[in-house]
């Protein structure tokens, strides 16, 4: 009989959409921009700027969900918070990031990326400190291009990395935007940003 319901709930229908596009639109971004911003910040590892822009970038995954969460809240406030008083500033109206159902799940999205993106961009700097210097030196006498240089030498090189960090995000995405789901929208409005992970929640 439940499983009978199931096929026939709404609720149930609306959470697998929203499931379908975490992740479509979570794994990309996951896997995609931690590797981008690790290849712009890999010519300046040897400055002292990068430290910085390291913790910046690490210090979201340390920090607790719940936490995290509430500053987003903040954040996101339709009157007082500080996005919209910086697109005030642009002259764009004043957003209900939380309450609209058009914007709460790109909301939920930019806050997910927000927490994973510094573990991603560490495993990638990690895998881009592991490449041999000799082959990169080599391929530069040869008159190799940076890009040439990352397609053929670096790329295949970190592969192993890459695919762990894929593997890991499809496995692991639903649960990532748990926290921020619960906080931030409960799954509203009008279960616009739920998924099946927080639908087995709620019916738990």
């Amino acid at each position: 009989d439940n499983y009978t319901r199931l096929i026939d709930d709404p609720r149930f229908h609306r959470a697998l959409r929203g499931t379908f596009i975490y992740v479509l639109a979570l794994v990309p971004i996951q896997v995609f921009l931690p590797l981008g911003l690790a290849l712009l910040l890999w010519p300046i590892r040897k400055a002292k700027a990068q430290t910085s822009y390291r913790i910046m970038l690490f210090s979201p995954t340390v920090i607790a969900y719940s936490v995290a969460a509430v500053m987003w809240l903040w954040i996101f406030n339709p009157l007082q918070g500080v996005l919209n008083k910086v697109l005030a500033i642009f002259g764009v109206e004043r957003i209900h990031w939380l309450s609209d159902r058009d914007t709460a799940i790109w909301a939920v999205i930019a806050v997910a990326t927000w927490k994973t993106l510094g573990f991603h961009l560490l495993l990638y700097m990690a895998a881009l400190e592991g490449v041999p210097h000799d082959y990169v030196e080599a391929a530069s006498l040869d008159g190799a291009s940076n890009w040439q240089i990352m397609r053929t030498i670096r790329f295949p090189l970190i592969t192993p990395t890459f695919f762990f960090v894929l593997v890991t995000t499809v496995i692991s995405v639903n649960d990532d935007v748990f926290g921020a789901i619960n906080v931030l929208t409960e799954g509203g409005p009008f279960d616009s940003t739920t998924n099946i992970i927080y639908y087995l929640y709620q019916q738990g």
